[in-house]
């Protein structure tokens, strides 16, 4: 398959594109962006180089969500939840080079499909889920994350917490930013991004942060229920695209 080429103006159109819409998706739920630019891009480039440019386009998302998620998180949960992230995620990129990329989409395709079809039955955890539990999960998805920059895995975990949409969506943000950077960071030593597309990312991350500060707002006008739903449904959507791509 050929890279991603961001001396293209085609390819740089297209990402720009797919960017738009994805920083909507990323303000209103907290997480998602990635996965639209990604399912969009994956057919037609090599999944590396279209994961590290996405990362770099994803991190100025981080400038417009984590200041107002700040005085929603719960510290315990998001240092669990992170710290572990950060241990898994390695295990994870290395996957992306061994694995075959194909393979590992569908699978975590399925996984996120049949999860999501649970938790639109109304499924949800009684009680907060254990800081030992976060952790576990936490480590699963730096996993996931460190190959496919997917984060259906704890978001779905997150969503069927007994805490408020609100909540849910500020430890997601919060994880977000700090697993965005590692991952970016990551390959960053690895050569696997210039300074010249790292510098066209920026400017294309300009406009995903516009895009994810307008879907931010939209998330503030909207009822928690409705919230679930419209986040389950297009997680099923997305998940769906997966294994049809």
């Amino acid at each position: 398959m050929p890279t991603l080429d961001l001396s293209d103006p085609f390819a740089v159109a297209v990402l720009s594109l797919a960017a738009l819409v994805a920083g909507f998706v990323r303000g209103f739920t907290g997480f998602g962006g990635p996965a639209v630019i990604i399912l969009v891009l994956v057919p037609f480039y090599a999944p590396i180089s279209v994961l590290v440019k996405v990362a770099a386009i994803d991190v100025f998302a981080n400038f417009a969500l984590v200041p107002s998620a700040i005085a929603d998180i719960d510290r315990r949960v998001v240092t669990a939840l992170t710290l572990s992230s950060v241990a898994g995620l390695p295990f994870g990129m290395y996957a992306v080079y061994e694995v075959d990329p194909v393979l590992m989409k569908r699978v975590i395709a399925v996984v996120a499909t049949a999860c999501t079809i649970v938790m639109l039955t109304g499924w949800r955890f009684k009680e907060v889920p254990s800081i030992l539990l976060h952790a576990v999960v936490g480590f699963a998805a730096g996993v996931i994350l460190g190959a496919t920059l997917i984060a259906f895995f704890i978001m779905m975990f997150l969503l069927a917490s007994p805490v408020s949409a609100a909540v849910s969506r500020a430890h997601v943000i919060f994880w977000a930013c700090v697993m965005n950077v590692a991952f970016l960071s990551l390959f960053a030593v690895t050569g696997a991004i210039t300074l010249f597309e790292f510098g066209v990312c920026a400017v294309i991350g300009v406009a995903y942060m516009l895009s994810a500060r307008i879907g931010a707002a939209a998330f503030r006008r909207i009822k928690e229920r409705d919230f679930r739903r419209i986040v389950l449904w297009m997680m099923l959507a997305l998940a769906g695209a997966g294994l049809a791509v």
